[in-house]
């Protein structure tokens, strides 16, 4: 019976481990907090609608999606998007690890007579718990914190990025179907040019050249216009990939035209400053060194790589017992303290060194993508003001100089091709400058917009 009372004393820290080890498994939901800061910081809307089965699309796919639904649809079906954010419990389940207290430790001993007739055959037991571990488990806590939340604004930087892809390949199909749009147009003005000529051939009103001239032009029109067919279904399965949805699901459709130039570009400066705060990728580089100076802080606090101490018990058959502490030193020989201080430095010293590099290099990335924004749209607007109206006026004088026989037919189809290549031209530097202002947002971490209004 006193076995059982001191087992029962032996034992009796046990609960008391378990419930600190269930109070480190805090509560969070990381695919939700991921989430969350990928709405705020991209202003992606929710939507109503289900978009888990492929088979059952939502009624307002129907109608043109505009961008902030595509980014909806891709933050919900993106295969990649997915997979980076199921990385997110694996962090959560890391730093319950580090918050847990290790399992005490059972030793059993007996010692039997050995050529000594008058040794009695003794048993023991001890259950001792690394004191150590204990100390260092609030560190370890706040340690198993900032990993969670590095880990956490880390995949939001990725993530982010990715949608960013999604905006480039939506503005870059808008632009392949106006392109399409325009070249079928031309195309169907050159086969009624060619069946005009072909008609004033036979008659003998127009010389072979002529009729030679607009069979070319309607051939480089169908196959002008075969090629951006294909470009635009390329771009299609680009964005439907992203998205996750079926590229030949005829259904969806996009709104069809590039936006307007906006009225005003962004302040430099301000993205700058807002992008060195709150960038997502920076965020977690700042909580990877909280991490870090925490792992220092652990790696000094190492006197001894173990301390454990608790109840021993020890009895023999002619029921003598004993119960007393027990306590186990591991000895700090070889220098293992001082080499893992030095590693924990070397850690700490090289993410602070990658943020340096990091913040360093935020105004040289938006100069650079500054300049191609404000030549996009400087040509995108000369096109749009100079050029194109320069290039209607021309074609207009050229077909009323062609009726009264002042032009020929080649000057003609000269001129209308220039006009073709001018809308080309506007159309790709508008595109151009909406994928900069897209690539502007990936290096600010959030939509510009909602940073203007915050002015």
């Amino acid at each position: 019976m006193k076995i059982h009372h001191r087992g029962f004393l032996l034992f009796l820290f046990l609960p008391v481990l378990l419930i600190g080890n269930l109070a480190a498994a805090d509560t969070v939901n990381p695919e939700l907090e991921v989430t969350a800061i990928l709405q705020k910081n991209a202003e992606i809307p929710r939507f109503q609608g289900d978009l888990t089965e492929q088979a059952k699309f939502p009624e307002w796919f129907r109608k043109p999606l505009s961008l902030q639904k595509i980014l909806w649809i891709a933050l919900n079906r993106n295969p990649e998007l997915k997979a980076k954010l199921a990385e997110a419990p694996i962090t959560v389940a890391e730093m319950k690890q580090l918050g847990l207290v290790e399992s005490p430790e059972l030793d059993f001993l007996t010692h039997v007579p050995v050529d000594s007739p008058g040794f009695r055959t003794e048993y023991g037991v001890s259950a001792t718990q690394n004191i150590m571990d204990l100390i260092q488990r609030p560190s370890r806590k706040r340690v198993g914190k900032a990993e969670y939340e590095s880990k956490k604004w880390e995949i939001s930087a990725e993530l982010l990025s990715l949608l960013t892809q999604v905006k480039i390949s939506y503005y870059d199909y808008q632009a392949a179907l106006q392109l399409r749009a325009f070249r079928q147009a031309d195309l169907s003005a050159a086969q009624s040019a060619a069946g005009l000529a072909q008609g004033q051939w036979k008659a003998g009103n127009i010389s072979v050249l002529d009729e030679a001239q607009r069979r070319a032009f309607l051939q480089t029109a169908q196959l002008e216009y075969a090629k951006s067919v294909s470009e635009a279904k390329q771009a299609r399965i680009r964005l439907a990939k992203l998205a996750g949805i079926p590229w030949d699901h005829s259904q969806w459709k996009i709104v069809e035209k590039l936006p307007h130039l906006p009225a005003r570009d962004p302040k430099l400066e301000r993205l700058k400053e807002w992008a060195k705060l709150h960038r997502p990728d920076l965020v977690a580089q700042k909580y990877k060194i909280e991490s870090k100076e925490q792992g220092v802080q652990l790696a000094r606090r190492a006197y001894l790589p173990k301390l454990n101490a608790g109840i021993s018990a020890d009895w023999d058959p002619e029921g003598n017992q004993g119960l007393g502490p027990t306590v186990a030193l591991g000895l700090p020989l070889l220098g293992h303290r001082k080499i893992g201080i030095q590693k924990a430095q070397a850690d700490l010293n090289a993410s602070r060194q990658l943020l340096s590099a990091m913040e360093q290099n935020i105004p040289y990335d938006f100069d650079q993508l500054y300049q191609q924004l404000l030549l996009a749209r400087q040509s995108a607007r000369f096109y749009e003001t100079e050029i194109l109206p320069v290039q209607r006026r021309i074609l207009e004088e050229s077909l009323k100089h062609y009726n009264y026989m002042l032009l020929s037919n080649y000057q003609l189809l000269q001129n209308k091709q220039n006009q073709i290549e001018a809308q080309r031209n506007y159309i790709q530097a508008l595109r151009d400058y909406w994928i900069a202002y897209a690539g502007m947002e990936n290096l600010l971490g959030g939509a510009i917009e909602g940073l203007e209004r915050e002015k």
